[in-house]
């Protein structure tokens, strides 16, 4: 449940939103996508109201969204679920494009390889790739370092940060993972009970470990 939650984001920014299960983190990221529909009051996007358009128009409108559990095509192959990232965009061709390939090598060497034989961490760039081949402005990603090895996770902040970089994304990272946040954004907003309560730059989260405590501890 969300309850008066608002937000500003700025572009070219990768913000955290953190908080104890329950809270409201995945519901906030599955409303900007379009993927809730009993929901109400306003979400803007670049001066258009988004709530309540379909999915598929809002990821039309430059956002892409990696889903809790990756959420992959398990019997489609690493190339035909990077395909899937491209199909409807009426900007892009209907192919994938040859940079895919140079963000995660990995994929490359498995691009022929059905997504359900990936290893778990081979599945979160995989989906994180899916979306970022849309050429989205804004990337919701939902707790990408779940059970994934840690040196995996490492790569994924690497990458995050320079795909960032290089093309202006601006990134919304809902994860608990406090050591991925560290590495990986520079703002950090906290969730209790659908709200926004705190904000704090992530210089303020390394060195009070009391605020992380406030919000993750159970």
């Amino acid at each position: 449940m969300l309850d008066g939650l608002s937000l500003d984001i700025r572009r070219g920014e990768i913000v955290a939103l953190m908080g104890r299960n329950g809270m409201g983190k995945t519901t906030l990221v599955k409303a900007i996508a379009g993927h809730l529909t009993e929901i109400s009051g306003s979400i803007s996007y670049h001066g258009r109201e988004i709530l309540g358009r379909p999915a598929h128009e809002i990821a039309n409108l430059g956002i892409g969204y990696v889903p809790q559990g990756r959420e992959v095509f398990p019997d489609f192959t690493a190339d035909e679920n990077l395909l899937m990232g491209v199909i409807g965009k009426r900007r892009l061709q209907n192919r994938v494009p040859g940079w895919a390939y140079e963000v995660f090598p990995m994929l490359l060497e498995r691009r022929y390889q059905r997504a359900g034989a990936l290893s778990g961490g081979e599945q979160q760039q995989l989906a994180i790739m899916r979306a970022l081949v849309g050429e989205p402005d804004l990337l919701l990603l939902d707790e990408p370092s779940e059970g994934i090895q840690p040196s995996i996770v490492q790569e994924i902040s690497r990458t995050v940060r320079r795909i960032a970089g290089e093309k202006n994304l601006t990134v919304l990272l809902v994860e608990q993972n406090l050591e991925f946040v560290l590495e990986t954004v520079r703002r950090c907003l906290f969730i209790e009970n659908g709200r926004i309560v705190e904000e704090a730059a992530i210089d303020r989260v390394r060195h009070e470990s009391a605020l992380a405590r406030r919000y993750l501890s159970v």
